[in-house]
């Protein structure tokens, strides 16, 4: 994690006076940054859900047999046999592993990234010494996520990812094999997805929002926004003293004597095999270099470029398969690998000719939820769907931040999406790259947008809001229409290799279809593979979006009559479902248990959201918390005490806020939740509102009962 919240806070202590009975010490500030960096830690400890359909993110052979596969939800798959079996490694962390490198069969590192808050990442480091058997997680929480990976020796390497406040370069040194790492320094940049390094001083950088970066002792980025429009830069590789670079929108960047330093626009290139308006549309993932052979893939996934005269010219390979890629690994000019979503691995022998599954965790979605921005989408239809019922759900954000007047926090959008779909139990979250509205062919460009993710996921049932979401649901209706005629966009079929697909139906939200079918689905009863109401697991994601969303208890969808998949048989464990899991006796007693702890917590919850009214009104509820909280899972009783301590935050009642955050910290201090409450703490500690509110005593405060603290407690607890 960020160490940001540290330095902001330290020595700061809480700055007024306690005057309930329902004492707790804040401590210094130090000591509840080191609380934030152990709750981030264990926030990561959490079991694997769906590691067979994870997306891949990196691939790496050391020999023609053995290599690694990494990706979403801490997966590591390895092999011994050139990819024809699999086995996954226990890696103990469940963030997106991005990058991994091998110096031995038996040494090597991986570094990824897992989302803590909204505009927090924590980086992830893990290294072996005996081929992955075991791997240890090192310098935990201390760095930013990471996304890029290259060490020298067992003791000297590179890393570099998101940026931030206290790592404005977002790219870090190691001298004691990934322990400690120490931060270069440089502006503040956006941030990096791609890089290579010549050596521990020099290499070159590529990131978001056409970000391009040079490492020669300190990081100096420059920004290339006039040339390629905002695109970011998603992977880079050095050889000798050229270099190349490809992106979003078919972009390709050569370097031909500077390693890097110099770059010169080179898309063009790539007309012969890739027309002009469908290189458009592709995102360029990945690229590889070996000699003078050189492969790109991204997405679509359904074909693989190379040149074997170093990008002078180009010839196109289908791969028999449509989903994105995300990495590809070359061993010599023949054998090859190619890694990407629900955990799709390809392997070729021909140099990229052809290509051969070798691993697939599914072959398409279920169902696509298309919406213009994160707090649009139904969060909780999402967990209903993919959490619940097992169905594999893509989630499009069909909008994103303008690079030209976006603050830094929306660079990881993106990365930050993908996480938040795939904890509710999605198998991927997708974001388009921004469209300057105001561009020619813009419309063009979005609709055309939209049928190839359509034509990528191959979805069942697709599922957009009917208004409010910045005409996204109308492009999508043309597009749902497009999308199964190969005569329209025909580029996308006849040469990127798609096929041309209808879903069944196009499913509006709020919105009655033309027959005047509509339905209500409810989302806020607890589901015993969920472990709780749909409702609820999208309100504790709720944490991680930018812009906090509220959820209904049902939901109201237009154009069917029952459920969302109603007249639709998919085959658990098939190409759109994943596999069912029984549940045992014991599970299905947790669960009523479970149940009956839920239905406390809103007992506890309507408490506070009855405008106080009765005896008591919310000192009853800080009195009965503690010993309510007692009866309930440890999961679901941070929660109840996270969402009352919120409920007092909005109505006023910042004395008893505290109260409620500090109950949350000493009862359950591994939970996530605890890492907003300090934040809150921490700005609340600091206000010069709030001080001068306790002076005057301003805070609002009903009925008359005093709040005492409980008979044998201690206030140091």
């Amino acid at each position: 994690m960020h160490s940001t919240h540290c330095t902001a806070s330290s020595g700061t202590g809480c700055g007024i006076e306690e005057k309930m009975g329902l004492r707790r010490r804040m401590g210094p500030m130090k000591k509840l940054c080191l609380v934030i960096l152990a709750v981030a830690s264990t926030a990561l400890a959490s079991p694997l859900r769906y590691p067979d359909d994870a997306a891949l993110r990196a691939v790496q052979f050391i020999d023609a047999n053995e290599g690694w596969a990494i990706g979403d939800e801490g997966v590591i798959w390895h092999t011994i046999d050139g990819g024809k079996h699999w086995e996954r490694q226990p890696s103990g962390v469940t963030g997106s592993l991005r990058a991994v490198q091998f110096l031995t069969p038996y040494t090597g590192w991986i570094v990824g990234r897992e989302q803590v808050t909204a505009n927090i990442s924590a980086g992830i480091v893990l290294a072996t010494t005996d081929g992955g058997l075991t791997w240890s997680r090192l310098a935990a929480n201390t760095i930013p996520g990471l996304h890029v990976v290259k060490f020298f020796d067992d003791k000297n390497g590179i890393a570099a990812g998101d940026c931030c406040e206290l790592y404005p370069t977002g790219v870090f040194v190691t001298a004691d094999g990934g322990k400690t790492w120490r931060a270069f320094s440089g502006p503040r940049q956006s941030g990096w997805v791609a890089g290579d390094f010549s050596d521990l001083q020099n290499g070159a950088l590529g990131g978001v929002w056409s970000s391009l970066g040079v490492l020669n002792k300190s990081v100096a980025g420059t920004s290339e926004h006039a040339n390629f429009a905002g695109r970011s830069v998603k992977s880079l590789k050095i050889a000798g003293q050229r270099a190349v670079a490809v992106g979003q929108g078919g972009l390709l960047l050569t370097s031909t004597d500077s390693a890097g330093t110099k770059w010169a626009y080179s898309s063009t290139r790539l007309h012969k095999a890739v027309p002009q308006e469908a290189l458009g549309d592709c995102d360029f993932n990945s690229v590889a270099i070996l000699g003078e052979h050189v492969w790109i893939a991204g997405r679509p996934g359904s074909f693989v470029l190379h040149s074997g005269d170093y990008g002078q010219t180009w010839e196109l390979f289908r791969t028999g398969q449509p989903l994105p890629l995300h990495s590809l690994f070359f061993h010599d000019a023949k054998i090859g690998w190619a890694v990407g979503e629900l955990g799709t691995i390809l392997g070729t022998t021909d140099g990229g000719k052809t290509w051969t599954a070798l691993r697939r965790g599914g072959m398409r979605a279920a169902a696509l939820f298309v919406h213009s921005r994160p707090e649009k989408s139904p969060l909780d239809l999402i967990a209903l769907l993919g959490g619940e019922d097992n169905y594999r759900v893509v989630a499009l954000c069909a909008l994103a931040a303008d690079p030209a007047n976006a603050s830094f926090e929306h660079a990881s959008d993106a990365h930050r999406w993908s996480e938040i779909v795939r904890r509710l139990g999605g198998a991927s979250g997708e974001a388009l790259r921004h469209v300057d509205a105001k561009a020619d062919k813009a419309a063009k460009q979005c609709l055309r947008d939209l049928v190839l993710t359509i034509r990528i996921w191959q979805p069942e049932i697709i599922l957009s809001d009917s208004k409010n979401d910045n005409g996204t649901s109308e492009k999508l209706q043309e597009a749902y229409l497009a999308a199964g005629d190969a005569k329209l966009f025909a580029d996308q079929t006849a040469v990127l290799g798609l096929t041309a697909w209808t879903a069944k139906k196009h499913i509006q939200e709020s919105h009655a279809a033309k027959d005047g079918r509509f339905a209500t689905v409810a989302v806020s009863e607890p589901l015993p593979r969920l472990g709780r109401s749909p409702r609820d697991a999208a309100a504790e994601i709720n944490a991680l979006l930018p812009v906090h969303a509220s959820y209904p208890n049902e939901r109201r969808l237009g154009g069917i009559s029952t459920t969302l998949m109603e007249g639709i048989t998919l085959a658990p464990g098939g190409t759109a479902r994943r596999e069912f899991a029984a549940i045992t006796e014991t599970e299905g007693k947790n669960f009523e248990e479970r149940v009956k702890a839920l239905q406390l917590k809103r007992n506890l919850e309507a408490m506070v959201n009855s405008e106080f009214a009765g005896i008591g009104g919310p000192d009853k509820v800080i009195g009965q918390l503690d010993s309510a909280l007692k009866k309930m899972p440890a999961d679901i009783a941070a929660e109840a005490a996270f969402a009352i301590a919120n409920q007092f935050v909005q109505s006023g009642q910042w004395h008893l806020a505290r109260e409620a955050f500090f109950l949350l910290l000493d009862r359950y201090p591994n939970d996530p939740h605890c890492l907003e409450a300090l934040r809150w703490l921490v700005r609340y500690s600091a206000s010069s509102e709030a001080r001068r509110r306790s002076e005057l005593g301003q805070f609002r405060v009903a009925g008359d009962s005093e709040i005492k603290q409980a008979a044998g407690s201690n206030a140091g607890d």
